[in-house]
């Protein structure tokens, strides 16, 4: 893979136990020609957060030993306001799953994993972001170009 692939590629982190379906997601974001980073609890989370470059996207458990993802989506969110963050339920935290939407999730999935889905919600949140993005540059320039600065919108 090339240094310009790699500067475009979407950083994903997955903040998930070790396990059997954790391994099996994590193969398919990497054949997804994701850049995948891994943490197993919330405070290597939270480091991997505090990096640069931000993360794109998250995969966070909503509930484990060790992992509080709504807190984790929290400071996710702060660090990348348009972070594209999914978690992962089980079927009696389906209450707790639609409060993390509210608070800024952008889906929810219920074990078990359905791998096409958290790809297609990934293509969608990631496509947001990039479309975000070039808004954010086009007013930028606008903003340059016309010293619209000042000018309340």
């Amino acid at each position: 893979m090339s240094e310009e692939d790699k500067a475009t590629q979407s950083r994903v982190l997955v903040v998930m136990p070790e396990d059997g379906t954790t391994r099996e997601l994590l193969a398919y974001l990497e054949r997804r020609a994701l850049e995948v980073l891994w943490a197993r609890e919330g405070p290597a989370a939270f480091d991997i957060l505090d990096a640069d470059p931000p993360v794109d996207a998250l995969i966070c458990d909503l509930r484990h030993e060790r992992i509080d993802g709504l807190r984790v989506i929290q400071v996710g969110l702060r660090r990348n306001s348009n972070l594209c963050a999914i978690v992962i339920a089980n079927v009696d935290e389906i209450e707790l799953g639609t409060e993390a939407m509210r608070q800024g999730a952008y889906d929810f999935q219920v074990r078990p994993l359905n791998l096409p889905k958290i790809s297609a919600v990934l293509d969608r949140g990631l496509s947001y972001q990039r479309l975000m993005g070039e808004v954010s540059e086009l007013q930028r320039r606008l903003d340059e170009r016309y010293r619209l600065g000042g000018i309340a919108r």
